[in-house]
């Protein structure tokens, strides 16, 4: 990052288009095989380097929990970037779950007659569970989406580890005994169990604008999204321009208090080619603010198409290795004795006793059993098994027509198997694992 790109403008932001539902997980898995702890450690590096001429005086990287974790990891790539590092919890975490967590819970704290209290309260908290159930319903927090009970109960099985995170061996007097009130009971699960992070109101500040947003996939009813953009406020004639002019300027001076602004009074020395009069900040025209106009009614116009064309898709459903459904999962194994029965009979005659492998193969099958498009995700290394496969899905084309229950919330299916020509010259279909 350059000197002249510590704006807001200058931050980059990207994702990840997953074509397929059932692809989000691996996808997750294969960004955070790339965003290692070298990578972390590397853009802390890169913000220091790019502060450092700034900024004079010493240098402390701090954070907490994941924040906490990543300031460790910087100073082990990058002794030299700061003088010192404070990592407010950093959970060096070896795995989900990490076996360490319940061994180090069962010993932490030097009484062990205070986590004897931690287990006592817990027990008191399920015995008196009606009380608390009611008491929590009657708060207004709400808890439709996991349940009162499952929340009560996460809370109460992880009330050790944030007492132990957030407090002390001194605050052991503060555990409530059995004899202790239901107020008391109450208050401490709110105060250290955090049992509000487990209602509705508290999950809905993790999830994700989509979710809100109901635009086809496998629903039935048909919606039109519109434009995911804020409310554009009125403006009066000739304001634009006024506008224009402020946004042109002001971020420009903004850069440069920034700049200035060190510890004390002391200023940095302005670079000589910030004050060249050709860089002098130039007004806007009523042309430039056409054109910016123009561009965000594209871009507007853009996202409509896109989500239009989105809410319009069929209403596709993926089978892959885990088809709880009945309906679903009796189609597909309909589907995959026509397929190896059919297979078989037609084994591919170049291959017979000379080649066998397997290959990954996604099958997408209209309402009507019609064949809407064949896919090979993961190719067998063999042209004659790749064209086998496509063949054979022809060839026992069409497949059975949705029943009622299925064409009622689905228009296509889309099936994912791997396909496992034998040295037997046996053809075999097997579920992806997901």
């Amino acid at each position: 990052m350059r000197r002249d790109e510590l704006t807001l403008e200058g931050i980059k932001q990207f994702f990840v288009a997953v074509e397929r539902e059932e692809w989000k997980f691996d996808t997750l898995c294969d960004l955070y095989d790339t965003l290692t702890i070298t990578q972390a450690a590397t853009d802390h590096h890169r913000i220091a380097q790019a502060f450092k001429p700034i900024y004079e005086g010493a240098f402390v990287a701090t954070g907490a929990s994941k924040g906490g974790m990543t300031a460790v990891y910087h100073r082990r790539f990058f002794p030299a970037d700061v003088d010192a590092t404070v990592a407010y919890v950093a959970p060096q975490s070896l795995g989900a779950p990490d076996p360490r967590y319940v061994p180090f819970v069962n010993q932490a704290g030097t009484d062990p007659d205070c986590r004897k209290r931690l287990r006592d309260y817990q027990r008191t908290v399920l015995t008196r569970r009606a009380v608390v159930v009611t008491a929590l319903g009657a708060s207004g927090a709400t808890f439709t989406r996991l349940g009162i009970d499952k929340a009560l109960e996460h809370s109460v099985l992880e009330l050790p580890f944030g007492f132990w995170q957030y407090g002390a061996q001194a605050d052991c007097a503060k555990i409530p005994d059995p004899a202790a009130s239901d107020e008391q009971v109450l208050k401490f699960l709110s105060d250290v169990g955090g049992i509000a992070m487990y209602s509705d109101q508290g999950i809905a500040g993790f999830e994700f604008a989509q979710a809100n947003v109901d635009a086809g996939g496998n629903t039935e009813q048909k919606s039109r999204p519109a434009t995911p953009l804020p409310p554009q406020e009125q403006t009066r004639a000739g304001d634009s321009l006024v506008e224009a002019q402020r946004r042109t300027v002001e971020p420009q001076a903004q850069q440069v208090q920034a700049m200035t602004a060190k510890q004390g009074k002391a200023a940095i020395a302005v670079d000589p080619r910030q004050t060249t009069p050709s860089e002098a900040p130039r007004a806007a025209s009523g042309y430039d603010l056409l054109d910016s106009s123009a561009a965000v009614a594209r871009i507007e116009a853009q996202i409509d198409k896109d989500l239009m064309d989105y809410a319009s898709r069929p209403r596709k459903k993926f089978i892959g290795a885990r088809a709880h459904e009945y309906r679903f999962a009796q189609y597909a194994e309909d589907w995959r004795q026509k397929i190896e029965r059919v297979g078989t009979l037609n084994y591919p005659e170049a291959a017979r006793g000379k080649v066998y492998g397997s290959l990954l193969l996604s099958v997408t099958i209209r309402a009507d059993g019609s064949v809407d498009n064949i896919e090979i995700l993961r190719s067998s290394g063999y042209k004659v098994l790749d064209d086998a496969a496509r063949r054979i899905v022809q060839l026992a084309a069409p497949y059975g027509a949705f029943p009622p229950d299925i064409r009622k919330d689905t228009d296509v299916i889309e099936i994912t198997r791997t396909w496992t020509f034998t040295n037997a010259d046996i053809l075999q279909t097997s579920a992806r694992k997901e």
